[in-house]
């Protein structure tokens, strides 16, 4: 029985797509899975390209969607809220791997996804599998971390216990403004994700417009290669946690640590509850008034 699903928001990049369900397809040889593909209405190739791909899958279900007057943020952001409700609504779907499509997982991607369910599923603090490293240690072959961290969009798995937090506390309503890994990080953090410690995902948003291209950032996918290139594929896979050098809030997990996390996820989601609201419009209307009173007195 299929039990994973891998979810995928389309844009308009179709050379990329090609990669991305290549990629897709062949992992899914070692660990089959249910595909999910959200497609922007208008887009013919790109329809055409997520028809063919989805022959290639046991179960596969393509989404059209039309986001006239929404801004890109809003539209990539609302269509991978829309491509995991589809995945979740499968009773037997227990995880789903969203996947940029300017991004290619390794041949055993989809495989080392489900040990680590298999593995830390019981656990109730297993949030999910994120497949991106820029380590470049070849000793860490092999090898993951688990650590206290957010959600990679550009490759990341979301248990359905996760899903089932971040639908409750109604993250929907800030996918207009705010980017939908930092909109459920608070809540990722109050548990843990798997990490390979070499990667399992290369992103090429670097050299294709849709990622910032200064020289930082080229730097950093440069080294996202780097990991990708001498990462080996296939297990068995073993837990060795390291501290990833390449984000500083990125630490290996400690239950006894999780308390300052669960007290910001729970002042978080105060303050999106109806009474935030009125707090904020409330400090929204004192900031304002302030403001015209010190415009008077600089006036007087």
């Amino acid at each position: 029985m299929i039990h994973g699903a891998v979810v995928l928001a389309t844009y308009s990049r179709p050379e990329r797509l090609i990669q991305c369900l290549d990629s897709i397809a062949v992992a899914s040889e070692r660990a089959p899975v249910m595909l999910v593909i959200v497609v922007q209405d208008g887009n013919h190739r790109v329809k055409y390209i997520a028809q063919r791909a989805a022959k290639d899958f046991p179960f596969a279900t393509i989404l059209e969607v039309n986001r006239i007057g929404s801004t890109p943020l809003e539209a990539m952001n609302l269509n991978y809220w829309i491509a995991f409700r589809t995945a979740f609504s499968n009773p037997d779907i227990e995880w789903a791997l969203s996947v940029e499509e300017e991004s290619v997982i390794s041949v055993d991607a989809l495989a080392f996804v489900d040990a680590m369910f298999q593995t830390y599923g019981a656990r109730r603090s297993f949030r999910g599998v994120n497949l991106i490293s820029r380590e470049v240690d070849p000793s860490l072959r092999k090898t993951y971390s688990l650590l206290r961290w957010g959600h990679v969009g550009g490759a990341g798995m979301l248990t359905r216990d996760s899903w089932r937090r971040i639908e409750a506390a109604n993250v929907q309503r800030r996918l207009a403004i705010f980017p939908f890994d930092g909109s459920i990080e608070r809540i990722m953090k109050t548990g843990f994700v798997v990490h390979p410690n070499l990667a399992k995902c290369m992103n090429f948003g670097w050299d294709c417009g849709t990622h910032l291209s200064d020289a930082e950032s080229i730097e950093r996918y440069k080294a996202l290669e780097t990991s990708w290139s001498i990462a080996d594929v296939g297990g068995p896979y073993k837990h060795k946690d390291i501290r990833h050098s390449w984000r500083m809030d990125m630490k290996p997990f400690r239950r006894l640590k999780g308390a300052p996390h669960y007290m910001r996820y729970l002042v978080a989601q105060l303050l999106n509850n109806s009474w935030g609201d009125s707090v904020k419009r409330y400090r929204s209307r004192s900031a304002f008034s302030r403001k015209v009173l010190q415009r008077q007195a600089s006036t007087s």
